[in-house]
């Protein structure tokens, strides 16, 4: 594609991006460094029937809205993936917490993003999402989700039938 300015000059997209025009919401964000991403690889249930669950947590009183821009999932096993919101927020999700900035050297998020493999019942909450991804390759759920203070998402593969040889390939990306 190319940009036309005035009628004359012609602008490749690099270079409309080089010059400020044309960029995305999260290339402004990785440039600002406010572009973060949490991830998680090869996660299995402890014991057969439990959850494996990540949560973006945006505590109360962080004075920032989390936009979430993208959750990426991938198993080996064909189970129902549903996303949550709730609020007040729900606890982290115990030492799981494993978020970083996209801008190399970025100030850390204000929101956390943990994850727990021995949670034993599916976590409650307004349910925004359930999607079936096909046996090992990846989903990516795209459509915008906000989180003002107070709230969490909760993402996660349903307990029922899951076994411990489950794996779970799990990503989030999100502005503040």
């Amino acid at each position: 594609m190319r940009i036309a300015v005035a009628g004359a000059i012609n602008l490749s997209d690099n270079a409309a991006r080089d010059l400020g025009f044309a960029r995305t919401p999260e290339e402004r964000a990785l440039e600002a460094g406010t572009l973060f991403s949490a991830g998680q690889m090869q996660l299995s249930p402890d014991v057969a029937g439990n959850v494996v669950i990540v949560r973006l947590r945006n505590a109360a009183g962080s004075g920032v809205t989390v936009r979430v821009v993208a959750v990426e999932w991938k198993a080996n096993v064909a189970r129902p993936v549903l996303m949550r919101l709730l609020t007040p927020a729900a606890a982290a999700l115990g030492a799981l917490d494993f978020s970083t900035n996209r801008l190399g050297g970025g100030a850390a998020p204000v929101a956390s993003a943990t994850g727990s493999t021995n949670t034993a019942v599916d976590p409650t909450g307004t349910i925004t999402d359930r999607h079936h991804p096909v046996v090992n390759e990846l989903y990516r759920f795209v459509a915008p989700v906000q989180l003002p203070a107070d709230f969490s998402m909760s993402v996660y593969a349903q307990a029922a039938g899951s076994l411990t040889t489950d794996r779970h390939d799990v990503k989030l990306y999100w502005r503040e």
